[in-house]
C-alpha cells in the first residue's frame, strides 16, 4: 500500500515538495503556484479558470487552448481533474 500512497509525490528532502494527481503529470498541486490550487504543470494556469473557461466557451477545447496558448490536451486534463474533483 506504501508505494500507491505516495505516487506522484515529490519530495525535497523528506517533505513534500509537490503533488501530481494524474500519472500523465499534467496537473500539479505546487504550494509555490496558486497558493497550492490544482494548475496545468507547465504554465501555471488553474484548473478552475480552465473548466470556466471551456464551459464559456460551449465545450470547445480548441477555443479554450488558443485563448490560452495551450494545447487542447491541457485543457482536456483540467476539465477532467476538475470533474473529478465534483464527482
Amino acid at each position: 500500500i506504501r508505494p500507491a500512497l505516495y505516487s506522484g509525490i515529490e519530495f525535497e528532502g523528506d517533505h513534500p515538495r509537490r503533488w501530481f494527481p494524474d500519472k500523465a503529470r499534467v496537473i500539479v498541486v505546487d504550494p509555490a503556484l496558486q497558493f497550492g490550487a490544482p494548475t496545468v504543470a507547465e504554465i501555471g494556469i488553474p484548473t478552475d479558470t480552465l473548466l470556466a473557461a471551456y464551459k464559456a466557451e460551449g465545450n470547445d477545447r480548441n477555443a479554450v487552448a488558443r485563448i490560452y496558448e495551450i494545447t487542447p490536451q491541457q485543457v482536456m486534463a483540467a476539465v477532467r481533474f476538475e470533474e473529478k474533483l465534483a464527482a
